[in-house]
């Protein structure tokens, strides 16, 4: 369950939360959440149950690429064989389209900024299209076959988002491997990554067909969950490891966020992942 703060309050961490943000049960302590309520602090969010998908879901996956050909091959080649469309978005003109298209991706030619004009480009495409579900991966993001076939049936299930809590991380030049699990800051702790949410038609459309701000070029995954934390339809997130998924994020010399150990991150064994994704 979710509320929306109608008047500034604390949580149980003490955390002072300001109007219009919106808080879990589970971090408001329970003897006073009826006192929030009666006294018009708090006000639940009224969620969607959880109904299985009417008719034949549709999925396809989306991205953006710019730069790295050497990455994207390796993106290419695993996706071409997933049984899933693939929507791109590039922006270096022949080159970029020739390489996508040569994967039998469908290709769009966008400015690389802002970057979330440039990803919202491959959504209203989609839209046009007809997909009932978007996958939202970076041309680094692999995502194995297996948990795409769980993805499938979570949206069989009714799920209009679904998002993991860790990830899995192989540098191409150094050749090492990592896994990472997940955000332990309170701001953000238990909320997805970025890469590999999945969203419905209806979740998107209740957004007016927008899924990240426009403007933005930095900071597109934190604009999503600017939306997500107020939608009220069913969620599904959970972890890779739990779960005995895989999903990597390919890092190579040229990258936003290079390859290191973050905070709840190590290494790991880097033949889990080449032999997994054929790197």
């Amino acid at each position: 369950m979710k509320y929306r703060v109608l008047k500034p309050i604390r949580d149980k961490f003490g955390r002072k939360l300001p109007v219009n943000s919106v808080v879990k049960s589970s971090n408001i302590i329970q003897n006073y959440k009826q006192r929030l309520i009666s006294t018009g602090r708090i006000v639940a969010i009224d969620e969607i149950p959880l109904q299985p998908f009417e008719g034949e879901i549709n999925p396809c996956i989306v991205t953006g690429m710019w730069k790295r050909p050497e990455v994207f091959k390796i993106f290419g080649k695993h996706y071409q064989n997933s049984g899933i469309d693939v929507i791109v978005a590039g922006s270096e003109g022949e080159q970029s389209k020739k390489l996508a298209e040569s994967f039998g991706f469908t290709y769009l030619e966008q400015p690389n900024s802002p970057l979330g004009r440039k990803m919202n480009s491959t959504i209203v495409n989609g839209l046009k299209i007809g997909y009932t579900h978007f996958i939202c991966v970076g041309s680094d993001d692999l995502l194995s076959f297996e948990l795409l076939e769980y993805y499938k049936s979570l949206m069989q299930s009714g799920y209009d988002f679904i998002g993991l809590r860790d990830f899995y991380f192989y540098d191409i030049e150094t050749r090492k491997a990592a896994y990472w699990g997940g955000y332990q800051e309170y701001e953000r702790k238990d909320n997805s990554v970025g890469a590999g949410r999945v969203l419905s038609r209806r979740l998107i459309e209740s957004w007016g067909g927008t899924v990240w701000d426009n403007h933005r070029t930095k900071y597109l995954d934190k604009s999503m969950q600017s939306r997500l934390v107020f939608s009220p339809y069913p969620e599904r997130v959970f972890r890779l490891k739990e779960k005995g998924f895989l999903a990597v994020d390919i890092k190579s010399a040229v990258n936003i966020t290079p390859f290191k150990l973050w905070n709840n991150c190590s290494y790991i064994d880097a033949q889990i992942l080449e032999n997994e994704f054929s790197i």
